[in-house]
C-alpha cells in the first residue's frame, strides 16, 4: 500500500467542505462495491455538517436503490485534472481492523463546539494540568515532591 512512516498533507482547500465549494473543488462518491459514481453536493453537506467538516478518510451509504455498499470520496480541481481518493492508508487500516478514527456509518462524528472535559481536582500544592496529564506513578511522584 504504502509508507505508514510517511504522513501524506493534503492541500488546504481539500481539507474541509466549505474550502472545497469556495475553491469550485468536483467531488463525487464512490461505491466500493457496485462501482458507481455519484455527484456530492457540498451545499447539503455544509448545510448537515457545517464547513468546517473534513472528507478526508469519510465513508457514507451507496445511493444505488439496492446496493448495500459504502462508498468514498474522490476530488478534481478540474475538467482536465483526473480524480484523486480522499483516503489515507491510515484510514483502511482503521476501518479493517476496527480501530482509530474509522468510524462506522451509523454513528455520528462528535459535535464541533463540545465543550473541553473538566480538569480532575488536584491536591493543595500540585497544578491542577500536572494532575490530569500524570499516571499514577507519576502522582505518587507528585504528591512526594509536594510534602517536601
Amino acid at each position: 500500500m504504502g509508507d505508514n512512516r510517511v504522513t501524506r498533507i493534503w492541500p488546504t482547500y481539500v481539507q474541509s467542505v466549505g474550502q472545497m465549494r469556495d475553491q469550485k473543488v468536483r467531488v463525487a462518491a464512490v461505491c466500493s462495491k457496485c462501482r458507481q459514481w455519484q455527484k456530492v453536493d457540498l451545499d447539503a453537506i455544509i448545510m448537515l455538517r457545517g464547513r468546517s467538516f473534513c472528507l478526508i478518510d469519510q465513508r457514507g451509504p451507496c445511493r444505488i436503490y439496492q446496493c448495500d455498499g459504502t462508498a468514498f470520496f474522490m476530488w478534481s480541481t478540474g475538467d482536465s485534472t483526473p480524480y484523486r481518493p480522499l483516503t489515507t492508508d491510515r484510514g483502511n487500516h482503521a476501518r479493517m481492523f476496527g480501530t482509530g478514527h474509522g468510524r462506522g456509518q451509523e454513528e455520528e462524528p462528535p459535535p464541533d463546539d463540545e465543550p473541553p472535559e473538566p480538569l480532575p481536582p488536584a491536591p493543595a500544592g500540585i497544578s491542577r494540568e500536572a494532575w490530569a496529564k500524570a499516571d499514577t506513578y507519576e502522582r505518587k511522584r507528585l504528591l512526594r515532591q509536594a510534602r517536601g
